[in-house]
């Protein structure tokens, strides 16, 4: 019989086209395959749940990360993550530590094959937000999580591992009273290193951050000025 191993979007299948995850191989050619749909009751209740990113690891599993909240909308929502084999069987689960607003905005694998996870946690103040990370064992284990910010609103978007074992956070405050880019650097036990804000003018918001082969920064996202 013919089978097929998934492989990373954009990699050659046998037949050398373009194959995907999920894709199947029917007479020597890398067909769409069967998708699987998971239901809203992806932690063990049925609540509301949003995912915000997705990791598909290199055994075909696959690690979401997200936000829950009861059914109604109502507080407190939590920071939340699953992982599923590739025929979608839930393997672990997690639900953040913190209590109140909690968000996963953005998450990334470890060195050590776990996933540091990025967002927001509520300070319990009014509206107001610091920014989050927490860092998870390969079984989505919590083994820590941290805050970060300042006086006002903060949160993150993305996260990357650093070669040094540290963590750079990418996300916005309200420090000044309109939205700057922020970034917080951690050492590998999460103790904040350092920060830097970017304020062109008016609201300023990222959403993405990438980091190049020679240590470039590439940040994306929305600014108040055209200047």
């Amino acid at each position: 019989g013919c089978t097929a191993t998934p492989v990373q979007d954009g990699a050659p299948c046998s037949d050398g086209q373009a194959c995907s995850y999920g894709d199947a191989c029917s007479k020597g050619t890398c067909k769409p395959g069967k998708s699987t749909l998971f239901n809203n009751a992806t932690f063990g209740t049925p609540k509301r749940e949003t995912s915000r990113r997705l990791i598909w690891l290199p055994n075909g599993e696959i690690v979401t990360f997200g936000n829950q909240s009861p059914a109604n909308n109502s507080t407190p929502e939590n920071a939340v993550a699953a992982r599923f084999d590739a025929d979608g069987k839930k393997l672990s689960s997690w639900v953040d530590s913190f209590s109140g607003l909690d968000t996963a905005e953005a998450a990334t694998v470890t060195a050590a094959g776990g996933f540091a996870v990025a967002g927001a946690i509520d300070r319990g103040v009014g509206w107001s937000n610091d920014g989050r990370l927490s860092l998870l064992g390969q079984d989505l284990t919590e083994s820590w999580s941290r805050a970060y910010g300042y006086t006002q609103e903060e949160s993150f978007v993305d996260v990357k591992a650093l070669t040094d074992g540290g963590y750079v956070m990418a996300g916005g405050t309200k420090q000044y009273v309109a939205w700057d880019v922020w970034l917080a650097w951690t050492d590998a036990s999460g103790n904040a290193q350092n920060t830097a804000l970017f304020d062109v003018a008016g609201e300023d918001y990222l959403q993405a951050m990438e980091i190049a082969a020679n240590g470039d920064w590439l940040l994306g996202g929305e600014s108040g000025t055209t200047a």
